[in-house]
């Protein structure tokens, strides 16, 4: 697979699969050119598998326009360092963290909470 990605222009990998494991999985979301001649810095987001939320970003800068298999190789060494999440497979954390999140962008409730602070 690494093969067939090395040989494709960088702005053909947006949105590819560098790598995964049993938790995680990469996708490349920005390359851009780098301050360095024939150089590129590309971005890369991690997501978890049980509940497809964004883990981590990964940025790595001033990678060789002829080497790009320097970035593979760096996104899978990230991807190995990561071991399953304490709270893997329980997708309610993740429900209860998006209530939340919704309930505190409510303006009432804001408003509410900013009364009660002031009393």
């Amino acid at each position: 697979m690494i093969n067939n990605l090395i040989k494709q222009n960088y702005f053909e990998l947006l949105g590819v699969c560098p790598a995964e494991n049993d938790y995680f999985k990469s996708f490349i979301i920005n390359v851009e050119k780098s301050n360095k001649n024939n150089f590129r810095n590309i971005t890369t987001v991690v997501y978890r598998l049980d509940t497809f939320e964004v883990y981590s970003y990964l940025h790595i800068y001033d990678i060789d326009h002829e080497n790009k298999e320097e970035s593979f190789i760096k996104i899978r060494q990230y991807l190995m360092q990561l071991e399953k999440p304490i709270d893997w497979k329980k997708p309610h954390r993740y429900c209860i963290a998006q209530h939340v999140f919704r309930i505190l962008r409510n303006e009432k409730f804001r408003m509410f909470l900013e009364k009660k602070q002031t009393k």
